[in-house]
């Protein structure tokens, strides 16, 4: 959809003041990159995963494991568990969110 791949690129623009760059694979590295780094900027990382809850996957193990981040991740969409920290996977409130 083309008003999602625009509104994506701006979202990732003014988080991150670039662009991600042109081939799917840089794109989905540099993204990935730039997401882990992402720890101090928690209301912008909610933002995200309140978007699309899969992904979760894009993020650094560290907030994988965060209960928070999790939470929003599984209430936007169930299957985003998988992603989650084994820990939180086992997480009873985790769980039923996800359901």
């Amino acid at each position: 959809n083309d008003d999602w791949t625009y509104r994506f690129r701006s979202w990732v623009h003014r988080l991150f003041g670039g662009t991600l760059g042109t081939s799917h694979s840089t794109n989905l590295d540099n993204l990935k990159n730039k997401l882990s780094n992402l720890t101090g900027k928690r209301k912008a990382v909610l933002a995200y995963i309140e978007q699309n809850g899969f992904n979760l996957q894009l993020l650094s193990y560290e907030l994988r494991n965060d209960r928070e981040v999790v939470l929003a991740a599984v209430k936007e969409h169930g299957w985003a568990l998988q992603f989650a920290s084994d820990e939180l996977r086992n997480d009873k409130e985790v769980v039923l969110a996800a359901v």
